[in-house]
């Protein structure tokens, strides 16, 4: 028996030392690459760079001022879609929990959350780009915004179920209005 503990210490020892140095290789590939691009591509950042609209193909210089308001235009309409909803989602949860809506809720919430991006992606061309015939940043803004209903539920409802129901008494006995302090209809 003691041969078998020595044994297994042994191929523990050794397969954890294998572990190490595969992730230290792995790491180490990954900070190169890093540094390459910091060294190499740093020198290309600059205001211009970042403000300046694409050039043609093939001739030099030109920036990224197209793509950087792109996104920020894409994530601000995704915001609009879904931040209100997941919020108001959210509240709702937490306010009436008990009641077998919120279990449906709760459920379609969850599995929204479990769709794949792709599958996302098909149902905004489905319900925008094919009706317009043309791509939009709408298209994307709607994807990217049932994306964030489910997280900001489930974020919204967790955040306010903390609020301590002796909080909420308080502010009851402070004459608060029901809308200013979350409700106190039982749902924490």
């Amino acid at each position: 028996m003691r041969w078998r503990n020595i044994w297994r210490k042994l191929v523990n020892y050794v397969m954890f030392s294998l572990t190490g140095i595969c992730a230290l290789i792995t790491v180490g590939v990954l900070f190169f690459i890093l540094g390459y691009l910091i060294w190499h591509g740093g020198s290309a950042l600059s205001w211009t760079f970042l403000t300046h609209l694409p050039t043609p193909v093939g001739e030099t210089g030109g920036g990224m001022a197209n793509a950087i308001v792109g996104s920020a235009k894409l994530l601000l309409l995704a915001s609009l879609v879904g931040v209100p909803i997941g919020f108001l989602g959210g509240v709702y949860l937490a306010e009436f929990g008990g009641q077998a809506f919120c279990a449906v809720v709760r459920y379609t919430a969850d599995l929204l959350n479990g769709v794949p991006s792709i599958v996302m992606g098909i149902f905004a061309f489905t319900v925008v780009v094919l009706p317009m015939k043309h791509f939009s940043t709408l298209a994307g803004s709607l994807a990217l915004g049932v994306m964030m209903i489910p997280i900001a539920v489930r974020s919204t409802e967790e955040a306010l179920r903390t609020v301590p129901m002796m909080l909420r008494e308080g502010a009851l006995a402070l004459q608060m209005e029901d809308h200013r302090h979350g409700g106190c209809s039982g749902g924490a």
